[in-house]
């Protein structure tokens, strides 16, 4: 089963816009950032002056929508196509300047990855609110991004906006994605000189997509519904039969085809029925028809109307699944940062997803568990009925290992106990741990392995204990990634260890075992 592995963690890029192996181009702070080769460039947005001032905030350009833009390098010369507040505009990368090519009319800019490129020629719709359902343009530069011409308009009405435009190299021709709501959901096939051939779908959810994958046999997509069940679907080329393949837990905003044969998929964290828990997931896939979750991250609990959902996207780019770029928003660990990744065949507890952990945090905090608070052994644990007494050291020891016989009984115990006993938790880690960062890292630990289980089990329920922990106010309000390093640093795993046991031992005591029946 894959997982994902973290290479490098880039906190000072909120999106990763384009990578290979000859280029990098991430933003940034109101900063675009391009590394080609030995060359660097580092080009400040155009802004007025409170974009200036606001703009310093991380949460003032979430709610602001001004951390958002699309870019793509030009083919020839140091030029850059920038998607920006509203314009197009090519920017001279040795020159500094930015000149605008084209004023949209409905949006600042577009989805990630939503841009067609053929050779020097590029089109994308406009993606906007568009409430009175006006047309809706396509454009297209035919000279890398130095002029646009409107090639394609949906006529008002048919489509509240569009989600991406994707070149289909099988039968050379454009394919055009349209949504949100039912009779506005479409996929528009144009010619190679943008002549309308064929609108596919019945404008249902099922036709809603934000990315294509192309065969010479079949089209494959994934739905982007918070409205109802969303599926990975597959359509065959001379039946016309659409399938509904696997069910996904969320709606599918960002997908990618990496050089590999592998594929990427990502639901996001969103408002509505499809929405199954408070999650964004991380898919992976060797046919686009099975997929397997490689991660999972939960939203960062700010409200979403003004926050943003909670998103996990893809940098553009020739990359592969031993090495490709991701970037998250308003999701805990991920947060406003881009993430080298590789996708590993099996399993890693070192590699934490949720919380991007380093290894060496995270095999800290399990070896004070298991060496200082356990005297006994696993193969004491084997065959044993966990209690509510205890539950709390014996199955922290028993998340560590690899035997289901032993892990899951225990894992439960421990995850209901805390759950059951949040209300007490906080006094009594308040008079445990009078230093706050000694109280947060023994939080922390017992907030990794429960989350590092309810991954391994591909079971949320394990997150109820966690989300205990955060509703008492144990755990720190800030990436429990930045500070779990930090706060076992400051607290030695030994007496960490034996502070984790002495709380919970304590809570242990005044319970009876009926509490649990």
């Amino acid at each position: 089963m894959p997982t994902l592995v973290v290479k490098e963690v880039d906190r000072s890029s909120e999106i990763v816009h384009f990578a290979d192996e000859h280029q990098i181009i991430r933003s940034g702070s109101r900063t675009l950032t391009w590394e080609r080769g030995q060359e660097r460039w580092e080009l400040p947005f155009p802004s007025a002056i409170a974009q200036r001032l606001l703009g310093r905030s991380r949460m003032a350009r979430r709610a602001l929508r001004w951390d958002k833009c699309n870019v793509v390098p030009a083919q020839d010369g140091n030029r850059l196509i920038v998607v920006l507040g509203g314009s197009v505009y090519e920017v001279d990368a040795d020159a500094g300047t930015w000149r605008p090519t084209l004023a949209l009319r409905q949006c600042r800019n577009v989805l990630h990855q939503s841009i067609a490129r053929r050779g020097s020629t590029l089109v994308f719709g406009e993606y906007g609110a568009n409430p009175e359902r006006e047309s809706v343009p396509v454009h297209c530069s035919r000279d890398d991004g130095r002029t646009w011409q409107p090639v394609f308009e949906f006529e008002p009405g048919s489509a509240r906006h569009v989600h991406g435009v994707f070149w289909d190299p099988h039968t050379s021709t454009w394919w055009v994605s349209t949504g949100d709501f039912n009779g506005e959901c479409h996929l528009q096939r144009l010619s190679e000189t943008f002549e309308p051939l064929q609108r596919i779908g019945d404008g249902s959810q099922l036709y809603r997509t934000c990315f294509l994958w192309f065969t010479p046999t079949h089209v494959y997509w994934t739905m982007d519904s918070q409205l109802e069940t969303t599926f990975a679907v597959r359509l065959d080329r001379s039946t016309g039969v659409v399938e509904r393949l696997q069910a996904m837990p969320g709606p599918v905003w960002y997908a990618k085809a990496l050089t590999d044969g592998v594929f990427l998929a990502a639901t996001a964290c969103e408002s509505g029925p499809s929405v199954r828990g408070p999650f964004a997931h991380l898919y992976a896939s060797g046919d686009a028809q099975t997929w397997h979750e490689v991660a999972r991250f939960p939203h960062d609990g700010l409200p979403r109307r003004w926050f943003k959902a909670g998103v996990l996207g893809f940098a553009d780019g020739e990359q592969s699944s031993t090495d490709f770029w991701m970037f998250g928003e308003a999701l805990r660990g991920i947060e406003g940062q881009a993430w080298r990744c590789t996708l590993a065949q099996a399993p890693s507890p070192a590699h934490d997803p949720g919380l991007s952990a380093s290894s060496r945090g995270l095999g800290l905090a399990q070896s004070a568990i298991v060496e200082a608070s356990w005297p006994g052994s696993i193969a004491d644990l084997e065959g044993q009925k966990p209690s509510f007494r205890r539950a709390t050291i014996p199955g922290l020891v028993a998340l560590t290992t690899s035997s289901d016989a032993v892990r899951r009984p225990w894992a439960r115990a421990l995850m209901r106990f805390i759950a059951v006993r949040k209300d007490q938790i906080r006094p009594r880690f308040m008079t445990r741990w009078p230093s706050q960062a000694d109280r947060e890292a023994a939080a922390l630990v017992i907030s990794v392995v429960l989350l590092q289980t309810s991954i391994r089990e591909r079971d949320p329920r394990y997150l109820n204990a966690v989300y205990s922990l955060d509703a008492a106010k144990v755990l720190p309000r800030v990436r429990w990634s930045d500070r779990l390093g930090p706060a076992l640093s400051l607290a030695p795993a030994t007496r960490l260890a034996g502070h984790v046991r002495a709380v919970i031992a304590s809570l242990e005591a005044e319970t009876s075992e009926g509490t649990w029946r």
